[in-house]
Parts: structure tokens; C-alpha cells; sequence
């Protein structure tokens, strides 16, 4: 009776532990500095379609100060891009719009659910880390630039540790993405 007992539990335990660690997804700390271009750049000749559509908010949680919910925002000291932030600041070809930083546990592509962020008039979007093989970013971003409303919409794949770039010619995104 007592090898049906100790059978019982083992099977018991191992199915618990089994469940329990299927269904837990790894935690990444994402920073994200987006900012835009003053330089002026040559856009005269390049033509966007009109923004028929905006980004959105189906399937996305803001990003909370309070360390509430699927995205936890970090303190500005945990912030690794301050120096690229600085440099950024102190060039008069870009400005700044968004720097903060969350963790959150990243899903497959099916699970996955976006961060929202926004800025009232000035920035909204949302971006969305998932891993199927590997790890990957989609961002849709609307932009209320000098030059009118403009979009980023781009999904690339990522490199962990890494500092990746999203580019529209009026306003930018650094993005590092690192495994806790």
C-alpha cells in the first residue's frame, strides 16, 4: 500500500510540476527609446499612403507604473540606453518622444499580447514581442510629426542583448530586449 501511495504522489508531483511549468512563459526587460528626426532629412519626393486605418488597441495592455499586470514599467535607474538617450538630446537633428522600459513574459505569436503605449497627441502604438523559433518585434506606431501623421509598421526579428533599430524617415526606434 505505501509503494501505491509514494507511486500516487510521484505521478502527482511530476504532473503538477509538469502543468505548472508548461504553461509559464520567460521574462524579457525590454527598453524602448523612440525619437524623432529634425534634421530635415529629403523627404520631399518620397509619398506615403493616407493613413486610412490607426493602430489598434485590440489585444493590447498598457504598460503600468504601478508593477501591476503583464507589463511591469521599470525605474528610470534600470534603464540601459541612457548614454544613446543622452547623445540623442544633445544633437539638434533628433528630439526624444519615449524612453521608459517594462518586463514582461513573452508568448508565442498566438498568445502574445502587445503593450500599448501613448503619448496624447503626439505618439500611439503598440508593440508586441512574441517567440515562436526565435524572437521577434511588431510595432505599429502612429507618429503626429511637424510633417503630418505618419506610421511605422514593421515586424523584424530580434537578437537578444542587442540593440535593434525601426526606422521611418521622420521618427525612430531603438529597441534592446533582454532575458531575465
Amino acid at each position: 500500500m505505501n509503494k501505491l501511495k509514494l507511486s500516487f504522489l510521484s505521478f502527482f508531483f511530476l504532473f503538477s510540476w509538469f502543468s505548472v511549468n508548461s504553461y509559464t512563459a520567460p521574462v524579457y526587460k525590454v527598453e524602448v527609446l523612440i525619437f524623432e528626426n529634425t534634421a530635415g532629412t529629403e523627404i520631399d519626393n518620397e509619398q506615403w499612403p493616407e493613413l486610412k486605418e490607426t493602430p489598434s488597441t485590440f489585444d493590447t495592455v498598457p504598460v503600468t507604473q504601478r508593477g501591476e499586470g503583464l507589463f511591469k514599467e521599470l525605474p528610470s535607474s534600470a534603464l540601459n540606453l541612457i548614454q544613446v538617450r543622452n547623445k540623442l538630446e544633445k544633437s539638434d537633428k533628433y528630439h526624444v518622444i519615449y524612453h521608459h522600459g517594462w518586463t514582461q513574459p513573452v508568448f508565442t505569436k498566438d498568445e502574445s499580447t502587445a503593450a500599448w503605449i501613448e503619448i496624447p497627441g503626439v505618439l500611439a502604438g503598440k508593440i508586441n514581442l512574441y517567440k515562436n523559433r526565435y524572437l521577434h518585434v511588431s510595432a505599429d506606431l502612429q507618429f503626429n510629426s511637424t510633417e503630418g501623421v505618419v506610421r511605422l509598421k514593421e515586424n523584424r526579428r530580434l537578437k537578444s542583448k542587442e540593440l535593434n533599430y525601426l526606422d521611418h524617415p521622420l521618427f525612430g526606434l531603438l529597441i534592446r530586449v533582454v532575458k531575465l
